[in-house]
């Protein structure tokens, strides 16, 4: 879903997305089959609204299945990454480094993988 958003958002062609219902059984942010339960899907929707809300669209570049989008988010730099190939990136300390659902990555050496990861410029 995030990646879909995302590329949405990158080719300044798309007016809006939805979900089609955010309350269902098995394929909405919040499931209530059992009560409201959260979803993972309902965090990770939650992470991109938060970093993208005042986001401006800088580029989006796509090299041997590596994405990288860049935003600037309240004259912050962010950067959102995946691969359709297993890689890795070095932790480095002029960025922090989110999963897609806005924890903190603290290992020295990132994941990157079909999973977004979000570097934001550390100030």
């Amino acid at each position: 879903m995030l990646r879909y958003y995302l590329l949405a958002l990158a080719s300044q062609q798309v007016d809006s997305v939805s979900w089609h219902q955010l309350i269902a059984s098995g394929y909405g942010l919040v499931d209530e089959r059992e009560g409201i339960r959260k979803r993972v899907a309902f965090k990770t929707y939650k992470f991109m609204l938060e970093n993208l809300k005042n986001a401006y669209f800088l580029r989006l570049d796509i090299k041997r299945n590596y994405y990288i989008i860049e935003f600037l988010v309240d004259n912050v730099l962010l950067q959102i990454h995946w691969s359709l190939k297993d890689t890795t990136l070095k932790n480095e300390k002029y960025f922090t480094a989110y999963s897609r659902d806005g924890d903190i990555l603290e290992d020295k050496i990132i994941k990157i993988g079909s999973s977004p990861v979000y570097l934001k410029d550390s100030i």
